[in-house]
């Protein structure tokens, strides 16, 4: 990956690179898991028109917007409203028409409950300013049910941060693979200097897990 997209993908290795720091921390210190509302389903919306991406692999396909483009990247997964080629041409947020978004789609081992219990410590420390400068709102975790697998979407808004042009909304999705004994984790980092533009784009990663569906 070469120095650029590092840059622009700030939100995501920022927010995650810390996880399997903090669950060697969480071995010393037990997390409890904050009382979480009931389970609720992503808000469906018309897809008629959107690209379909199927992991024959992993058994599963999802679709997303006509207009946004998907590669690999470092093994992962990424869809992204730029491609490939903009993105290793970028220098800064603004070469990017001012607000941009990320999403990684991968799947883990382990526990969904210890997941969560790293990712919220995690967030706790940053809140504390122990690992980073970034302030973010108070996270919100959430109960989900994708095609009848009960999982846990997190969600958080950041700000005063350049690198990811200077705010944001970060969203997470973990729920299980059925076809398996591990887990899905979908990440999307969306961020710019309009807030609507933004919002919308997080919007539209909630929409495209009401399209995942786990292969026959």
């Amino acid at each position: 990956m070469t120095n650029k997209k590092l840059l622009l993908m700030g939100g995501i290795v920022i927010i995650t690179a810390v996880i399997i720091g903090a669950g060697v921390y969480m071995t010393k210190r037990p997390v409890q898991v904050a009382e979480i509302p009931k389970p609720e389903i992503p808000e469906e919306t018309d897809t008629s028109d959107w690209k379909t991406y199927r992991n024959e692999e992993y058994g599963y396909e999802i679709k997303y917007p006509a207009d946004w483009y998907t590669y690999e990247d470092m093994g992962n997964r990424i869809i992204s409203t730029f491609s490939e080629d903009v993105l290793s041409k970028a220098e800064e947020c603004e070469d990017l028409g001012g607000n941009s978004a990320e999403i990684i789609l991968r799947r883990e081992d382990g526990s969904i409950e210890s997941k969560l219990e790293m990712i919220k410590l995690y967030h706790e420390k940053i809140m504390r300013g122990v690992v980073t400068t970034i302030k973010i709102d108070e996270p919100i975790v959430k109960e989900i049910v994708i095609e009848g697998e009960n999982g846990y979407r997190i969600s958080l808004i950041y700000y005063e941060h350049s690198i990811m042009c200077e705010e944001g909304t970060h969203i997470i999705y973990l729920f299980p693979d059925k076809n398996s004994k591990r887990f899905f984790h979908f990440e999307g980092d969306f961020r710019g200097k309009n807030r609507e533009i933004y919002k919308k784009y997080a919007e539209k990663f909630d929409q495209m897990l009401s399209t995942f569906r786990f292969l026959e």
